[in-house]
């Protein structure tokens, strides 16, 4: 009984997150051309001070820090939603592929939502980054889930 209470405690953090994290995603994207541009700016001068204290000058370019949000943000929604979705009883190439179904379903929302922002434009590379990087942190919790999995499993094996 004590597993099943943490199994739904489980079910409903690892929801909220993956829902709080779509929502911000697009509320990113609803933000004017100029407005997301500034927040890009000061993320930017931001990595450029760290990168300037090691010595390395100033290597991020405005494009490469918007990229790496896309990347960055889909990253994290491939793992809260692979770690929430692994919570139900599905198994495991299921788990994936419906996870990656709904990231992709969200990178594409995301881009059309773009295309009614001034000054904002969706794109077929940043969809095909979007999910690049929600295959990434799917991917990084599959391998996590295996191997927690079967260390369980060798270490539990005859002592139920």
């Amino acid at each position: 009984m004590e597993a099943e209470k943490r199994q739904i405690v489980k079910r409903i953090v690892y929801t909220a997150f993956t829902a709080v994290l779509i929502i911000f995603i697009f509320a990113q994207s609803c933000l004017p051309a100029k407005i997301s541009s500034e927040e890009s700016s000061r993320v930017l001068e931001f990595l450029n001070s760290i990168t300037d204290l090691l010595g390395l000058g100033s290597i991020f370019t405005s494009h490469i820090v918007r990229k790496l949000a896309h990347f960055t943000e889909f990253a994290m929604l491939g793992v809260f939603f692979m770690l929430s979705v692994s919570t139900y009883k599905n198994k495991y190439p299921k788990q994936y592929i419906m996870t990656l179904l709904g990231c992709l379903s969200v990178a594409v929302c995301d881009e059309c939502i773009q295309l009614f922002i001034p000054g904002r434009a969706g794109s077929i590379q940043d969809v095909l980054l979007d999910f690049s990087g929600a295959l990434f942190g799917v991917t990084v919790v599959s391998v996590f889930i295996y191997f927690n999995k079967r260390t369980w499993n060798k270490n539990h094996r005859g002592k139920i």
